[in-house]
């Protein structure tokens, strides 16, 4: 059970919400109702629980404890193949006047972004972030502006032929950013992993998904200026990241029917 059934009943995260809740043997006997074990009849006709023992009765009773079990069992992570990576990001500086630059590097990257093209990216990330550095000795100021995108594409899969029907939650994890920022509004919470969205049921052994996240607008559109609050900085001043990092994880809610 270790890792591999998430518990529905307590979960299917963990209290502080950053990591999946998975069975243990104690949580999936309660979720089955076998708090005491198996049922057993000895073969001097007494019933007890626990583990079946050689020269105990086989009846009913032992099937059905069996599916009481497998029927706690309905959620799993998603296998994930084919996963195709892109990134975009543009970067531009100026020199002048402070008055003149503290916002205008933004408004350069948002005009570059348009221009700018997908590249194949072998970074796991998931991400829509912007960051900037500014300074001045006195005599010249400078600032620059960096916008970035990561995104991927997934086939979700390969399940075998004979599984049954699935349904697939999709869950955000945030990786941690000094500023979190939900740039793309996909109601994201900082350190935390949030269900996003969902998949309808489908049989199929494997299942390609559109690219995420499927905004591809410039990160510095969205979030807006953050130079406004801040006085002239020192020189070699970084402010910080904005927007959000993470991963995509799939929960697989098996539909199962009976006969």
């Amino acid at each position: 059970l270790a890792a591999l059934y998430i518990d529905h009943v307590n979960g299917p995260l963990t209290t502080n919400q950053d990591a999946f809740c998975y069975f243990t043997v104690a949580t999936w006997r309660d979720a089955a109702g076998l708090d005491d074990g198996f049922w057993r009849v000895t073969a001097e006709g007494s019933n007890t629980y626990g583990y079946a023992q050689a020269g105990d009765e086989i009846g009913s009773w032992i099937f059905e404890d069996i599916r009481k079990g497998f029927s706690a069992l309905k959620n799993t992570l998603a296998p994930i193949s084919n996963v195709q990576y892109r990134k975009k990001s543009v970067s531009t500086s100026e020199q002048g006047g402070w008055g003149y630059i503290v916002d205008n590097t933004r408004l350069l990257s948002i005009t570059m972004w348009g221009a700018a093209e997908w590249s194949s990216s072998g970074y796991v990330a998931i991400s829509a972030r912007a960051s900037a550095n500014a300074g001045g000795d006195g005599s010249q100021n400078y600032a620059a502006a960096q916008a970035y995108r990561d995104s991927w594409k997934v086939t979700v899969g390969p399940f075998s032929e004979d599984s049954p029907a699935r349904q697939l939650d999709v869950y955000f994890g945030d990786q941690g950013n000094t500023y979190f920022v939900d740039v793309d509004e996909l109601g994201l919470e900082a350190g935390k992993i949030v269900k996003i969205g969902e998949i309808p049921a489908f049989e199929e052994t494997s299942l390609e998904l559109d690219w995420f996240p499927e905004s591809e607008e410039c990160p510095w559109a969205l979030i807006g200026s953050p130079f406004a609050p801040f006085p002239q900085p020192p020189p070699n001043y970084d402010y910080p990241e904005l927007g959000y990092r993470g991963g995509l994880s799939y929960l697989t809610k098996w539909v199962f029917t009976y006969n």
